[in-house]
């Protein structure tokens, strides 16, 4: 297999020679011995390589050439001073890899909507307060930081907060809570195993509307019903 720019080389080869041989010619017609012809023909031509130089110029194939070149230039570079050749792909690397993950985060976070209907209708409940919410979250499990101006945001809300916005929200939007993950042990026809666990109240399918792939999901009867705790599964 040839390459097109090898095949443009050769071809510019065989027009050079050409070329030369006719002025050749026209000198030995004219007395002149071949080899000093040969010279002579030379210096009216040109030099061959800045022939080709030129003609290289106009190639719709200079740019991949130049590629080539640069390509072979910066292997021997490399070759020649091994260490910091690996310390600038370990750099590169580390680079690449960290950027890869960020991109990956927000494209989860900020860009890839939700697989649920309505995604654009789903809202994450916070407070922001200056001094810590006792009456909104005492007793409430969750996270809490400063935001740098002398507020602090929260996510934990006490049980009596939630019941209130539950009553306020009836009828208007669904309010659904969730608690901390937690690994337990779990075991399915005689193999133990271990899981994350997060409890969750019996709205938390209902609002971002899932159902399941298998069998169903929490029903709002089921919190009056005495009984064991129900567990729904996903399946990784």
């Amino acid at each position: 297999m040839r390459w097109p720019w090898t095949k443009q080389d050769s071809e510019l080869d065989r027009e050079i020679n050409f070329h030369l041989d006719q002025i050749t010619a026209e000198y030995v017609a004219a007395g002149v011995t071949e080899k000093e012809a040969r010279r002579l023909a030379r210096i009216d031509f040109g030099g061959p390589e800045q022939i080709k130089d030129e003609c290289r110029d106009v190639s719709r194939w200079r740019w991949l050439n130049d590629l080539g070149q640069d390509l072979r230039f910066g292997w021997r570079m490399m070759r020649k001073a091994p260490v910091v050749t690996w310390a600038a792909a370990l750099s590169l690397a580390l680079g690449i890899g960290a950027n890869t993950s960020i991109f990956s985060l927000m494209e989860l976070v900020l860009w890839r909507s939700l697989p649920v209907p309505r995604p654009e209708e789903l809202v994450l409940v916070n407070w922001q307060a200056r001094d810590f919410p006792q009456g909104l979250a005492k007793g409430g499990a969750g996270h809490m930081f400063p935001t740098g101006d002398g507020d602090d945001v929260g996510d934990m809300f006490s049980l009596d907060a939630v019941q209130k916005f539950q009553r306020e929200a009836n009828g208007k939007a669904l309010l659904a809570t969730y608690n901390f993950s937690e690994r337990v042990s779990c075991s399915y026809e005689g193999r133990s195993s271990v899981a994350d666990e997060r409890p969750v109240d019996d709205k938390f399918f209902q609002v971002p509307a899932v159902n399941a792939a298998a069998g169903r999901v929490f029903l709002p009867a089921w919190r009056a019903a005495a009984g064991d705790p129900t567990v729904a599964l996903r399946q990784e």
